[in-house]
């Protein structure tokens, strides 16, 4: 057959493609060896095209797999580079293949874009074979096409004309044109090119790669193991997408999702608004607080009133007395619900007429570093994103995730198990993004890592059913010790030890004492930049040190052992007065048993000899 013949058997079947120009065309009558079982069990994982139909794709060299002999090759660069194109799947075609039940398609429109993998393999005394899928770097979405196929289907590509693009279709072995269909066995394609820059492949080169991390993760461990450190060496995969935010006691869902902000006011338009309006103005306008601020000011203002939540607020209509009142001007209820509840603070509200849009007090929705990542990582599917969380148990998880919490719940490809609906703010501003979808569900391409000063526990401690959505990472309170080890810091103005003996000797006496690990001095207590600079005359080190190290054993780690650490004379076990002792006296501050754990070197001194020269003095 001819290449117009194949596409109108095709079109005939799936009269939603006419409207598409391709210049390319394959037909593979499936296999059992094809096919994924219901389950998810497949007899292999990945589709198979030899002959002319492997020219169909593109695919990735290496050198040290193709270009040597068949027993010398390297079998680890089979997989090391591999390809994802681009497949457009249409939900007419998905509907009548699962016969109206589409599992876990989500289609915002008629069609939708997915990735499918795409790699070159040899065999032993036969020809190459393009293998195309990979189950686990694939689309979810493009294995659950797959799904719906049974052996003797008919899995049809057609690529764009001059595009490396390509549109999926499933035709059942009972259709029509089966019977011609199954002789198709050819690559069938016009006299096109296809230029593809290298930008082309970035997105996809990126989505190949392997991290070998969960997608919930938090690193934790005592002070100064080194567990931001490790996050960021780790994440380096993620190039620029990544979203970074740090915890604290007051942190809310406002700020870690999104929350509604006033964007302009014209107050030349205010000057026939009652004196309660006023009021609520000047709230608004007051730009050195937060939104959640400005909420808890007006709900205390009108709490008195016993609402439950503001009418402004709700962006519905008052009289000037500020009485509840729906839109048709008769009385509202109460209605306790969600935009208290984590703080979803202002909504739109119009003072004076809609008529007058002069009048309008304009507000816009503000997302937070979560839902940032999100949106990215739904409008770039094929790259993947990183939120890092840094001293996720400062603030109350419960309160801060909120109903994003369900989303936590991965399947084994990441993308969330449970999605959860949406309010209308965030509805719009995703679809403002340009995706149109009615719920959340964090995608498998998007990751969330955490970090967690275990000394901090008790600070907002996470129950069982949030800590089990996560997998936990513990940091030595030596690892990573090597980093640290050649570091002078000075005791004096003359005598120097080694940062990392120091910090062994201290901890060996907290151990002595009975204090927890989690209470212990990691390497990197005092990071790289001030060890790395603790020797200049002028850093002020011991300054430093004391505010640093000292303070936190005084007032923290041994705090009701304060007599036993330290070494005062006097019984004067006042900080001040370590500090003093420190300065005067250099380690005798501590309570060593053994002080030989720390070895005390001079300093080296430079001085001018009389010819110019420079000597050393030790």
């Amino acid at each position: 057959m001819e290449f117009i013949e194949v596409l109108n058997l095709i079109l005939d079947s799936c009269p939603f493609l006419r409207n598409n120009d391709y210049d390319g065309i394959i037909v593979k009558k499936l296999a059992a060896t094809n096919t994924i079982s219901d389950t998810g069990a497949s007899h292999q994982s990945h589709m198979a095209f030899t002959g002319r139909q492997k020219d169909f794709f593109p695919f990735l060299n290496a050198d040290g797999y193709f270009n040597v002999g068949y027993e010398s090759k390297d079998d680890d660069l089979k997989k090391y580079f591999t390809l994802q194109i681009p497949v457009t799947i249409y939900k007419e075609n998905t509907d009548a293949l699962s016969n109206g039940f589409v599992g876990s398609f989500n289609y915002s429109s008629d069609k939708k874009t997915v990735k499918a993998s795409v790699l070159r393999s040899r065999r032993n005394n036969g020809d190459d074979q393009i293998e195309l899928s990979i189950k686990s770097l694939d689309d979810e979405e493009f294995i659950e096409f797959r799904k719906l196929l049974r052996v003797n289907d008919f899995f049809v590509l057609l690529k764009h004309r001059n595009e490396l693009k390509y549109d999926l279709v499933g035709i059942r072995s009972s259709d029509k044109n089966a019977g011609l269909l199954s002789k198709c066995t050819d690559f069938y394609k016009l006299g096109t090119q296809t230029p593809v820059s290298i930008e082309k492949f970035e997105d996809a080169i990126q989505s190949t790669v392997i991290i070998p991390y969960s997608h919930n993760r938090i690193v934790f461990g005592a002070p100064g193991t080194g567990k931001s450190h490790k996050l960021n060496d780790e994440s380096s995969p993620f190039g620029k997408n990544i979203e970074r935010v740090t915890f604290h006691p007051n942190y809310s869902y406002a700020q870690f999702v999104g929350t509604y902000k006033p964007i302009t006011i014209n107050k030349a338009n205010t000057k026939n608004i009652t004196k309660e309006q006023e009021k609520i103005l000047n709230v608004l306008q007051d730009k050195t607080k937060t939104g959640q601020e400005k909420y808890d000011l007006l709900y205390e203002q009108f709490k008195q009133d016993n609402l439950t939540r503001l009418p402004l607020l709700l962006g519905i209509f008052t009289d000037d007395e500020f009485k509840t009142r729906k839109i048709d001007g008769s009385p509202a209820a109460n209605d306790n619900g969600v935009e208290r509840n984590h703080g979803r603070a202002i909504r739109p509200f119009l003072f004076l007429s809609e008529n007058n849009s002069t009048n309008e007090i304009k507000y816009e929705y503000v997302p937070g570093p979560f839902m940032r990542i999100y949106v990215s990582a739904k409008k770039n599917p094929s790259q993947i994103f990183l939120l890092i969380i840094e001293e996720i148990n400062r603030a109350n998880v419960a309160a801060v995730f909120g109903d994003v919490f369900q989303l936590l719940d991965r399947k084994s490809d990441g993308a969330s198990e449970y999605p959860i609906a949406v309010s209308e703010d965030i509805k719009k501003y995703l679809a403002k993004n340009g995706i149109q979808e009615d719920s959340l569900s964090i995608p498998s391409n998007m990751y969330i890592w955490a970090t967690m000063n275990s000394a901090d526990q008790g600070v907002f401690p996470m129950d069982t059913a949030f800590k089990r959505r996560w997998e936990f990472e513990y940091i030595g309170i030596d690892e990573n010790e090597k980093e640290v080890e050649n570091f002078y810091i000075p005791i004096s103005e003359s005598k120097k030890v080694k940062w990392n003996e120091l910090r062994k000797a201290i901890n060996d006496k907290l151990i002595e004492l009975g204090i927890n690990e989690d209470k212990l001095l990691g390497p990197f207590f005092l990071n790289n930049t001030m060890l790395e600079n603790a020797m200049n005359k002028d850093s002020n080190f011991i300054k430093s040190f004391e505010s640093k190290v000292l303070m936190y054993l005084f007032e923290d780690a041994a705090k009701m052992k304060v007599r036993q650490l330290f070494n005062l004379p006097n019984d004067k076990y006042i900080y001040s007065e370590i500090c003093k002792k420190f300065e005067n006296d250099g380690l005798s501050v501590f309570n060593f048993t053994d002080n030989s754990k720390v070895s005390i070197e001079d300093i080296e001194t430079e001085l001018p000899s009389d010819n110019g020269e420079l000597f050393k003095l030790i």
